[in-house]
């Protein structure tokens, strides 16, 4: 006999986290940034960002729909800026399974 798993799916360990439309890794005029995500049975991801000469990494919020806008302005107007990107499932309000892969976006006005 083969018995079927009772609760949730089984998801991914780790979220896949693409930056949409951004295929030459620049962003939007002004340092807005889009990502996009595939959350499954998850109830939505959290966002963390690491700029240049950050030590840690910054929530930035938890995002239920995909794409996920981050248009925070750049810190100065004319000069570039790194940014760094991961994120990690949210399910029942707890982080659930292992970081995403590291995005690096290089963002300028």
């Amino acid at each position: 006999l083969l018995r079927r798993r009772s609760g949730p799916r089984p998801r991914p360990a780790a979220v896949r986290l693409m930056v949409g439309v951004m295929i030459g890794r620049q962003c939007e005029m002004g340092g807005a940034v889009q990502l996009v995500f595939v959350k499954y049975k998850t109830h939505g991801i959290n966002i963390y960002r690491k700029r240049e000469g950050d030590s840690d990494w910054v929530l930035l919020g938890r995002a239920t729909m995909s794409p996920f806008l981050d248009n925070r302005p750049l810190p100065q107007i004319g000069k570039a800026e790194l940014r760094r990107y991961r994120a990690v499932y949210v399910y029942k309000d707890q982080q659930v399974g292992q970081f995403s892969n590291e995005v690096a976006i290089s963002c300028a006005s």
